[in-house]
């Protein structure tokens, strides 16, 4: 299954409560099931719990629902999203190599003009 694939099937399951609230419900659901996988984590670092991978699968579905909530309801795509994401690392990281340095020292300015230039 694709991006958009899933971004259609799913989001018939989301209540339409209006942009505002449908917004801050996504945010804040992101947020919690972020949380979520930031507490499988926890428990693997501090306690030497082993990955239950079914449930690190689950809390990323979860992270995904909410996501695919805020770009539906945003008026955006998928591809949009993701066409911006590479824009905008491609001026952090030029060639798309990874550089701690430029990691570090992000220029924020060119980074916003890439994420503008893409809106276009």
């Amino acid at each position: 299954m694709d991006i958009q694939q899933y971004s259609d099937t799913i989001i018939v399951t989301a209540p339409d409560m209006g942009f505002n609230a449908d917004f801050l419900h996504a945010a804040l659901g992101a947020g919690t099931e972020a949380g979520e996988l930031l507490d499988i984590a926890k428990k693997h670092l501090a306690y030497g719990k082993d990955h239950d991978l079914t449930h690190v699968k689950e809390e990323i579905g979860d992270v995904m629902w909410y996501l695919n909530l805020m770009v539906v309801r945003s008026g955006l795509t998928w591809s949009e999203v993701l066409q911006a994401n590479i824009d905008k690392l491609s001026v952090r990281y030029p060639g798309l190599v990874f550089d701690p340095e430029r990691a570090l020292k992000r220029d924020c300015t060119a980074e916003r003009f890439a994420l503008e230039a893409s809106d276009a």
